[in-house]
């Protein structure tokens, strides 16, 4: 019906990646609070693309519009692997910080590798 709901707002996102490439656009993170609601949205060492300033955001130790360097992705195959154990150079090693709720990667790998966690969800081996 036209109408706008809103709600309450509380998230933190903590070593992640919001990167999207392509060309289909540079903002993947916009932010538009709207009304009297709470609006808590916590970024803790992430990466992330946007040529916006996240003014209604926290953000601690984050990494804005710098490439990942992930080891491979191809487009036009579909294949996407989002590890970076084969770029020395990413900034997402040893970017991150290291949280209990997680001490394994997605490949179910220790954490950390180096002198911290790396941003993401794979650990560099």
């Amino acid at each position: 019906n036209n109408t706008t709901l809103t709600t309450n707002l509380h998230a933190l996102l903590q070593n992640c990646i919001i990167w999207g490439d392509g060309g289909i656009g540079n903002n993947e993170v916009e932010l538009l609070k709207e009304d009297g609601s709470v609006f808590d949205l916590q970024f803790n060492y992430c990466l992330y693309r946007s040529d916006a300033t996240l003014s209604d955001a926290t953000l601690n130790n984050c990494l804005q519009n710098l490439e990942p360097v992930f080891d491979s992705l191809n487009f036009n195959k579909n294949y996407f692997d989002f590890r970076t154990s084969h770029n020395a150079s990413s900034p997402n090693i040893d970017a991150g910080t290291s949280t209990s709720s997680f001490p394994k990667d997605l490949d179910d790998l220790p954490r950390i590798v180096g002198t911290a966690v790396d941003i993401g969800c794979y650990e560099r081996q």
